[in-house]
Formats: C-alpha cells, sequence, structure tokens
C-alpha cells in the first residue's frame, strides 16, 4: 500500500502545481512530462515518502537531467543538489524547517487506511505551510 500511497501523492502534487515545474515552468499541456519528486528522500523518510507537501512537481529534465537545444547540460534536482537546495528554500521559504519537523516526529503508519485517506481525499490544489 505504501508504492499506492506514494503514487497518489505525487498524483496530487502535480495536480496542485498545476502539471507544470516548478523550477523551468514547462507544462504537461505542452507536452512535456512532468514528475512528482520528493523534496525529503522517500527511502531515508518513509513516513513523509506519500506526504504531497513533501512532493514538488517537475519537468523530467529538471528532475533528472538532460541537455538543452545547444548541448549545454541543464542543472537537475539530483545533479545539482546545492544548486536545488539554494533554489527552493528561496522559493518556499519555511518549508523545508517545517518538513524537518515532520520527520523528526516518531510515526508508524498503517498504508492501507492512508491509502484510502489519500484517495478519498477532497482536497484543495494549494500547497500550505
Amino acid at each position: 500500500y505504501r508504492k499506492k500511497c506514494v503514487a497518489q501523492a505525487k498524483e496530487e502534487a502535480k495536480k496542485r502545481d498545476n502539471y507544470t515545474c516548478q523550477h523551468c515552468g514547462k507544462r504537461k499541456q505542452d507536452g512535456w512530462a512532468i514528475h512528482g519528486s520528493h523534496i525529503k528522500p522517500e527511502g531515508t523518510y518513509i513516513s513523509l515518502s506519500a506526504d504531497a507537501e513533501n512532493i514538488i512537481a517537475l519537468c523530467a529534465t529538471c528532475h533528472v537531467g538532460g541537455f538543452n537545444r545547444g548541448g549545454t547540460r541543464v542543472k537537475c534536482w539530483h545533479g545539482d543538489p546545492i544548486y536545488f537546495a539554494d533554489w527552493f528554500n528561496k522559493k518556499y521559504p519555511g518549508l523545508k524547517e517545517k518538513l524537518d519537523k515532520r520527520a523528526q516526529e516518531v510515526k508508524t503508519i498503517n498504508w492501507e487506511k492512508k491509502y484510502q485517506e489519500i484517495k478519498n481525499r477532497a482536497s484543495s490544489n494549494k500547497r500550505v505551510y
């Protein structure tokens, strides 16, 4: 159920972000692949892995890398962590600290129940922090 919860949370985050890369502005409706990328790594922060606030919409290039039309390597979330940490903290002031605090909370998660909550949620598409 955890993987199902993660998939649902990624979809919720992409919808919240209007299927638009939060870094460069590319949009799904223009044909770009949009990924749901974890802010805090899901393997390390299991309790945040299915939390939509811990997920950001990024185009495939900004998420995992690639090259622009001129053949120059483009900075990416996974390849340039210092650059993206600085960018993220400027774009979302206070969110890192909020996620850090949540990550320190000890949680036992009933993934089946969490899946039903995510699936049935009628939430707004706005990030709250």
